[in-house]
């Protein structure tokens, strides 16, 4: 089927037809122009040997230094301004630059030279259509250039929208920190050292402490507690003057408002008795002694005294034993300085024994008599 022009022309006769009529050369032409291009077979066989007397005569011409042209001559005419068979660049057909109508039809009706439809804008030069931006080169935002792994595949960059471990909806693997373990192993190990530590140091405060309470719960052996037998001696009205108590050295009872400092002190002569009775009442332990007895033994008693708190020392005339040790309400005599249970007196009854928990033992008087 053949295309008829929208004007209902008929289309001129192609070199293909067998039919048209051979045109005539033009005057003063150095040879026959065929209508059809060398070796068509629609061609006749006279047209052959035209064609090849047209070359035979080229040939002649070429070496006698006047012709043009060593080929045979194209059908195209002179004043045709395109490529062989294909028509002027005013008949090209419409629609994308490069495609045209068939050789020798003009454009269809309406349509212009450069390819638009009727009743539609000019294609901008840019590419991009009417009210946008032109496009931008290269790959969509947020992918890579062209010849990198597709986004979301392994090695290549993340999906949009997605985390850049991998792929999309997969958990990130958990990554092993080797300095994360060992320190922890080494918190573990200090934790046990410690805990170790803390064992053996409380199962030996332990023992320590069931001794301290077996001393301070066990009897001494030679304590009087007059606290059991006579508490009707201990009184504790605040008194002027001197004061006669049925035990020597006094162990309590009313005594004078002022207390006997306490605080380690060593005193040389004899105090005043209501006065230690006063601090015997703040849980002072007061140790007397007959002045006759040795210097090395006075010595060893003051060392006990000396930088202890809530503890006194006095010499006392008229004492039955060598040695005597008050707190309120309990007293030990003994013989010798050396003897242990001053230690265990000390330790049992030294501020335990207040019935004042918390007076102190300073800013008393240091007079003696």
């Amino acid at each position: 089927m053949s295309w008829t022009p929208p004007d209902g022309s008929q289309p001129p006769p192609t070199a293909s037809d067998p039919t048209a009529p051979r045109s005539s050369p033009p005057a003063g032409s150095e040879a026959a122009v065929s209508p059809v291009p060398a070796g068509s077979d629609a061609a006749g066989g006279s047209v052959a040997a035209e064609d090849e007397s047209s070359v035979g005569n080229s040939g002649a011409s070429s070496g006698s230094g006047s012709a043009d042209s060593e080929g045979p001559v194209s059908s195209v005419p002179a004043s045709s301004d395109g490529a062989e068979g294909r028509p002027p660049a005013s008949r090209q057909a419409p629609g994308v630059a490069g495609q045209h109508a068939p050789p020798g039809y003009p454009p269809p009706a309406g349509y212009s030279a450069a390819g638009v439809q009727p009743g539609y804008p000019a294609h901008p030069a840019s590419g991009a259509q009417a009210g946008y931006p032109p496009p931008v080169p290269g790959p969509p935002p947020g992918y890579p250039p062209a010849g990198y792994p597709a986004p979301g595949v392994p090695g290549g960059p993340p999906a949009p929208g997605y985390p850049s471990y991998g792929y999309p909806g997969v958990p990130a693997p958990r990554r092993t920190n080797g300095k994360l373990i060992a320190g922890i192993v080494v918190g573990v190990v200090v934790v046990l050292v410690l805990c170790g530590g803390l064992a053996v140091g409380g199962l030996f405060l332990a023992r320590n402490s069931t001794n301290d309470t077996a001393t301070a719960t066990a009897a001494i052996d030679g304590v009087v507690d007059y606290r059991a037998s006579n508490p009707g001696m201990l009184t504790q009205q605040h008194v002027t003057g001197d004061v006669t108590y049925p035990v020597s050295p006094p162990v309590g009872g009313n005594h004078a408002s002022q207390w006997q400092n306490c605080q380690g002190d060593v005193y040389p002569a004899p105090v005043g008795n209501p006065n230690a009775v006063h601090s015997l009442e703040h849980g002072a332990v007061w140790i007397t002694y007959r002045p006759d007895l040795p210097a090395d033994q006075i010595d060893t008693l003051a060392a006990k005294v000396k930088g202890t708190d809530y503890t006194l020392m006095s010499p006392f005339p008229g004492l039955d034993q060598p040695i005597s040790l008050q707190a309120w309400g309990y007293q030990l005599k003994l013989d010798n300085a050396d003897d242990q249970r001053i230690d265990d007196f000390l330790e049992k009854y030294r501020i335990e024994a207040s019935i004042e928990p918390g007076a102190t033992c300073g800013n008393g008087t240091t007079a003696t008599r």
